[in-house]
Parts: C-alpha cells; sequence; structure tokens
C-alpha cells in the first residue's frame, strides 16, 4: 500500500464529423476494436461520441507532488477522485519544479511535503529532488505534445487522481 498519483490524458472523439474526418474514423476504429459498436446509435437519430484515456505520468509516494495537486486542484480535498487540471496549472507546476531545481535550499517553502499514512518519506533529499525532477521533464514534455497535438488532432485534456 502506498500513494500512488496518476496524470492521464483525454480525447475526445464522436462520428458527428463536426471534428473532421480522421476524428470520425477514429471513432469508428476505437469503438470496434472495443467490441463497443453495439452499443452505438445505429441511424442518425442521434450522434455518438467517446473518449480515449491514457495515463502518462505516474509518481509513487511522491507527496510533495500530491501536496501540490491537493492544494491548487483538488481545493484541499485529498479524496482520490479524479480532477481536470489545465495546461496552465501544469505549467505553474513546472515552474515550482524548476524553482525549487534551481534553489533546492527552498524546497521546504516552495512545494512542501506531505505526511500521511503511507505517503513515503517527508525528507527533502536526493528521492525528493528526482521526483521534482520528474515532473519537470515529464510535464514539459506532455504541454509540448498537447500544443502540437491540438492543432493536428483535437483538444486534450488532463486530469490527476490519486489512491492510498
Amino acid at each position: 500500500m502506498g500513494l500512488d498519483q496518476y496524470l492521464s490524458v483525454k480525447r475526445y472523439y464522436s462520428n458527428t464529423g463536426f471534428f473532421g474526418e480522421k476524428n470520425t474514423q477514429v471513432f469508428e476504429n476505437v469503438v470496434a476494436a472495443a467490441d463497443m459498436d453495439k452499443f452505438t446509435y445505429k441511424n442518425n437519430e442521434n450522434f455518438n461520441s467517446c473518449h480515449v484515456e491514457v495515463q502518462c505520468c505516474y509518481w509513487r509516494k511522491a507527496n510533495h507532488i500530491h501536496k501540490w495537486f491537493v492544494d491548487n486542484i483538488q481545493r484541499g480535498d485529498d479524496n482520490c477522485a479524479q480532477y481536470y487540471v489545465s495546461r496552465d496549472d501544469l505549467q505553474e507546476l513546472v515552474n515550482v519544479c524548476n524553482a525549487v531545481i534551481a534553489n533546492p535550499e527552498k524546497a521546504e517553502e516552495l512545494l512542501p511535503s506531505q505526511s500521511g499514512f503511507f505517503f513515503g518519506s517527508t525528507e527533502y533529499d536526493e528521492w525528493y529532488l528526482q521526483d521534482v525532477r520528474y515532473t519537470a521533464e515529464r510535464l514539459t514534455e506532455l504541454l509540448q505534445i498537447a500544443r502540437s497535438e491540438n492543432e493536428e488532432n483535437g483538444f486534450v485534456e488532463f486530469y490527476y487522481s490519486s489512491s492510498w
């Protein structure tokens, strides 16, 4: 047992044609591959849609990263639910992580640890900094991908969740 944290990315698909032929084709392929096409409307009385969700980031007992999400995204409610995270929010977390990397002596002030049952160490040590570096690098990469994907294939959304 312990604190597990996930960032997922979701993309919306439909067969309406409003989002282009590629979006419609992907929708049809996804529901067929998932053997879900039998549940879709078979005529034009309504439209069908789906979301594809992929886990794109994972942390294990990175309680300082979790605390940031709880404080800034979940409004202090640490309830293991899934929460929408804007790209601006992710960029803010990258900025905080980069500030900690540049000034590790300010880690406790900028990105404090959170104690909790099974939440891991609260020390500001190499493990702490490893999680901070991973977060900054991975989120920077994901934001860059999302920017280019948004232009080509439609909007993606990010969601954070945890379990403990």
